[in-house]
């Protein structure tokens, strides 16, 4: 199994999470901040990261959208296997 998304969260938004999800990007990773689980300093900085984020190098996704995901893909991927 290959890795292919990044899954990115933390503190600072402009700090670490923004340098981790573009190195993320230059790898070639599908990147996804998950965007109530990181902070900044203030929320007018935390949201203008973000934004530009969103506009350049992925998604942002709050957490309740990310699991969902990731179940549903848990259940297609269990089913794979049930079928082969």
């Amino acid at each position: 199994m290959e890795i292919e998304t990044v899954l990115i969260s933390g503190v600072v938004t402009n700090f670490c999470v923004h340098s981790t999800t573009r190195e993320a990007y230059d790898y070639e990773f599908q990147t996804i901040i998950v965007e109530n689980c990181c902070a900044a300093w203030s929320e007018d900085i935390h949201l203008s990261i973000l934004k530009s984020f969103g506009l350049i190098y992925g998604c942002i996704l709050p957490y309740e959208k990310v699991i969902k995901k990731i179940s549903r893909s848990m259940k297609k991927a269990k089913k794979e296997l049930v079928t082969h």
